[in-house]
């Protein structure tokens, strides 16, 4: 039995260091210039890595997200803080005013919401309380409205 645990801990180890890395690669790229790269790198991560389509992320309703990221994907809280960052930083990168406009304003939406409900379910279970996921579920409200 410690075996299997072991296994399953190593696991989420390995996940939350893969989040981690692209997290970090996506602020590179971003500081760079590189938002194309950042989202190919963002589905390349998930693909490959992770092992399911980052799209299942951005189709999920978000009041249905963290059930399917906990139950379904078994991501602990520090997994979940790393997507709610990807998806804030991928978020702030989607800019209506430069190329099509609407389509970027509702990937911006998408993002964001998805972010925050994020945010909201680690401030509700964290045991202290985070100045930044204040700030940034404050910019995604302001953002969104």
């Amino acid at each position: 039995m410690s075996y299997r645990r072991d296994y399953f801990q190593n696991q989420m180890d390995q996940m939350a260091r893969v989040l981690g890395k692209l997290l970090a690669d996506l602020l590179g790229l971003k500081s760079e210039g590189k938002i194309l790269e950042a989202n190919d790198l963002t589905l390349e991560v998930f693909s490959k890595d992770i092992g399911f389509d980052f799209e299942e992320i951005k189709t999920t309703p978000p009041e249905r997200l963290v059930d399917f990221l906990i139950e379904k994907k078994q991501f602990s809280d520090e997994h979940i803080q790393h997507i709610a960052n990807i998806l804030f930083e991928l978020g702030m990168e989607k800019d209506p005013s430069t190329g099509s406009g609407q389509a970027a304003k509702e990937s911006k939406r998408v993002l964001y919401s998805r972010a925050y409900v994020l945010y909201e379910y680690l401030n509700s279970v964290g045991t202290t309380f985070s100045f930044d996921f204040l700030l940034k579920m404050n910019r995604i409200k302001e953002e969104l409205d």
